[in-house]
């Protein structure tokens, strides 16, 4: 992929028209400004614009959630997240007395992450 500096004029307008797209208040306006943003950029950038058109759809899915659900989930990994909590709270229990408090436990962490 091309080198893009952010400093540099094109790499400021690059970034606002990209961050447009990502931030689309409906997945119909964000199919209305991607191909404008491709169209206008295949020429000077093939290799960035290739790479944005094939994870298109996976780049832009979290628009098709709840607007209060979009940030969470496009800027956390759920399952790494799930993990870490469950890791975190056995720490501090230093120990299980039966089974099935430790898939109390892990219920609850995956309860609180969705």
């Amino acid at each position: 992929m091309e080198k893009i500096s952010p400093s540099n004029r094109i790499g400021k307008e690059l970034k606002v028209e990209i961050l447009q797209i990502r931030n689309a208040a409906i997945y119909e306006v964000e199919k209305e400004l991607a191909p404008k943003f491709i169209q206008k950029y295949k020429r000077g950038y093939p290799s960035l614009i290739a790479s944005f058109s094939e994870d298109l759809e996976a780049l832009l899915s979290h628009l098709k959630l709840p607007v209060r659900h979009r940030k969470s989930a496009r800027t956390t990994n759920l399952i790494k997240k799930s993990f870490l909590e469950e890791k975190r709270r056995t720490r501090a229990i230093p120990g299980f007395w039966t089974g099935e408090s430790s898939l109390k436990l892990l219920f609850s962490v995956f309860i609180k992450a969705c």
